[in-house]
């Protein structure tokens, strides 16, 4: 996730399919990423959009929370 990070600082936006992904490695269930990448395959396009700046910080404090096991924070953001 370290690169991920890295990646939400330097870019002005984030890809809305590696948010999803990064939700899914975070939360370590196998076979959810497992079934995440099948439907990336069959869902072509349709998940392949950017966040807005707005949105970013959002995502930026919902991925920092749950890596830090902040549960409540973590849906806080989501809200």
């Amino acid at each position: 996730m370290g690169q991920f990070f890295v990646k939400l600082e330097i870019e002005s936006t984030i890809n809305c399919q590696d948010v999803l992904r990064e939700i899914i490695i975070t939360s370590g269930n196998r076979l959810s990423l497992k079934v995440w990448f099948q439907l990336v395959v069959y869902a072509g396009d349709h998940l392949n959009r950017n966040s807005t700046e707005e949105t970013k910080l959002i995502i930026q404090t919902m991925l920092t929370s749950m890596q830090l096991g902040y549960e409540k924070e973590a849906l806080k953001a989501y809200e």
